[in-house]
């Protein structure tokens, strides 16, 4: 799908037959490259949910509740202990929390362009 959106992107191998379908990864922008040492710090977390026949909606999720998401959700949490817990709170602390209900690759897209220019008002 990202293929047939965005043409010059350049993927690596794909992986087959994950719970996520196939996956792969792709080089980043080379403007985002050049940036990499540019410090940058979160506005949002945002837990996204694929379903069909959905219009894009953004909606607003308690902290804790992200934060719980996002600790059954890391691969490699027990990795980290107690200094990734305290990161990954710290991190949800300081962004807005919403959940993201989705069908259409384009219609995310322009939701989310709308969303950084701070042209979309979120329902509380």
């Amino acid at each position: 799908m990202l293929q047939t959106l965005v043409p010059q992107l350049q993927f690596g191998s794909r992986v087959q037959e994950t719970s996520k379908g196939v996956v792969a990864h792709f080089a980043a922008p080379e403007p985002a490259v050049r940036q990499a040492r540019q410090r940058a710090l979160p506005g949002w977390v945002v837990l996204p949910s694929y379903r069909a026949g959905a219009p894009a909606r953004l909606a607003p999720v308690a902290r804790a509740r992200t934060l719980m998401h996002l600790v059954q959700n890391a691969f490699n949490y027990d990795v980290f202990g107690e200094e990734g817990f305290d990161l990954l709170a710290a991190v949800v602390d300081r962004s807005q929390c919403l959940s993201f209900e989705y069908s259409s690759l384009p219609e995310a897209i322009d939701l989310f362009a709308r969303l950084a220019d701070g042209n979309l008002q979120i329902p509380a």
